[in-house]
């Protein structure tokens, strides 16, 4: 099998090597803004569509609406969008020093999306009124999941697209194109509203269309697609085991992520009022803004990471992003201190008692600001099972403390089990990354050619 690790060998691959580390550190900032607040803007689009369709299709079809939506998110988690964090894992990894290999890697995830999406609608399409009966009880909505089948195939090589983008660090492309699908959509709608032709049908119609507008337009501005053929694909079967393998567990990672950070509302539905639910809801909804930041800055520093390929490059790494994410971290230390008035204002007097709730769910925010950055250690090093054993790990551990405190201290309990259950991954996650380096041999030479 053809050895798929990164070896820098000449000196002008080095010298850049030795660029980056030396000023990835302002970059990095300026474009973690800038994807900040691409995603944020992103955000506030989506939630402007989901406000015009709910206020003109009323609540029933709504409902159906969110449905569609959920089964083209959830089909195009099946669809290969797992397997794009091993793409930017790959492609970044070759892109400025094997361009080569880099396209195959392109081709070789561009053909794997190709077989799932024809997975997708071989099922979707033909079992389309039997997929209905069983997730809206009415078979009439078969032609929904039709379009919704439709939409998965768009979704999923629009995501293929912007990690390709992601991949190339090229961040001020990524942070518009990741504005493309939610402005069409919205533009789509409004228009609409505007001509009074908004109802169920056309909304999702309106969505599916975003998406493949999107990839249209998105493969105009980037090279991506660009001369993939499949005769190379199965050439270098060791790249694409490695690929398979990675995206596997990454899979298996998105999905025990997907299923504990949903326990909280579950579990707290099941033990405790409505209102203390609600209570929950309001602060965790703030919560998720605020990860933005996480997300971005995740998103900028994953395809730079994997370019560090060595022990060295690594260790400086993890040492240096803890002591910049903390040191970032109490700059967010005023939120705490002006929690009850941000409740107020936002949600209203009724909503004080998710004052502490937020409080609680903000410290862990900041735990998971500080250390998530370092699992792409792991990542880096082709050791993504190790993440998997950490989110199983917060997996059991959410179920066993929900079970606790929930029943006692209901809407706070859960905020506290969240708290805890970030502190245990980020130790975890700290302490893999620098066993996984120590066993790990350098493959990048820093010394001087």
């Amino acid at each position: 099998m053809r050895n798929w690790q990164l070896t820098i060998a000449n000196g002008g691959k080095v010298e850049r090597a030795r660029i980056w580390l030396r000023h990835s550190k302002t970059s990095s900032l300026a474009q973690v803004l800038l994807v900040l607040l691409g995603k944020s803007a992103n955000a506030g689009l989506g939630f402007l569509a989901s406000v015009i369709v709910a206020r003109t299709i009323g609540v029933e079809s709504f409902g159906i609406y969110s449905g569609a939506i959920a089964i083209i998110a959830i089909g195009g988690q099946l669809a290969g969008q797992s397997l794009d964090t091993a793409f930017v894992r790959f492609l970044s990894s070759y892109w400025d020093v094997d361009h080569s290999r880099a396209k195959l890697v392109a081709a070789i995830v561009f053909w794997l999306h190709v077989v799932t999406s024809i997975v997708v609608l071989g099922i979707g399409l033909p079992f389309a009124d039997s997929i209905a009966v069983a997730f809206f009880h009415d078979r009439s909505l078969g032609w929904l999941v039709r379009i919704a089948s439709i939409g998965v195939v768009g979704s999923s090589f629009w995501t293929y697209l912007l990690s390709s983008v992601q991949a190339k660090q090229q961040f001020t492309r990524y942070t518009w194109m990741s504005l493309i699908v939610n402005g069409l959509k919205t533009g789509i709608l409004l228009s609409l509203l505007v001509t009074g032709a908004l109802e169920l049908e056309s909304a999702l119609i309106a969505s599916v269309s975003a998406f493949l507008l999107s990839l249209f337009i998105g493969t105009l501005f980037t090279s991506t697609l660009s001369g993939i053929k499949i005769e190379p694909v199965f050439g270098d079967l060791g790249l694409l085991k490695e690929i398979l393998r990675f995206g596997g567990w990454t899979t298996v990672v998105s999905v025990l992520f997907t299923i504990h950070t949903r326990l909280d509302i579950v579990m707290l539905s099941v033990f405790r009022s409505p209102r203390e639910v609600g209570e929950y809801s309001a602060a965790a909804v703030l919560i998720s803004n605020v990860d933005l930041i996480t997300v971005s800055l995740i998103t900028v520093l994953f395809p730079k990471v994997t370019r560090l390929i060595a022990k060295k490059g690594l260790r400086k790494y993890v040492a240096r992003v803890l002591l910049l994410s903390s040191i970032i971290a109490t700059l967010f230390l005023p939120w705490l201190v002006f929690a009850d008035p941000l409740i107020a204002l936002i949600f209203g007097s009724r909503m004080s008692s998710s004052v502490m709730i937020f409080r609680v769910l903000f410290v862990a925010f900041m735990i998971t600001f500080i250390t998530d950055p370092v699992y792409l250690v792991i990542y880096a090093l082709n050791k993504p099972q190790v993440v998997a054993y950490v989110e199983a790990s917060q997996l059991a551990v959410t179920v066993a403390m929900n079970l606790v405190l929930i029943p006692v201290f209901g809407a706070l309990g859960a905020a506290i089990t969240v708290l805890i259950s970030r502190l245990m991954a980020g130790i975890l996650f700290i302490v893999f990354s620098y066993k996984v380096t120590a066993e790990t041999k350098e493959s990048v030479s820093f010394s001087r050619p």
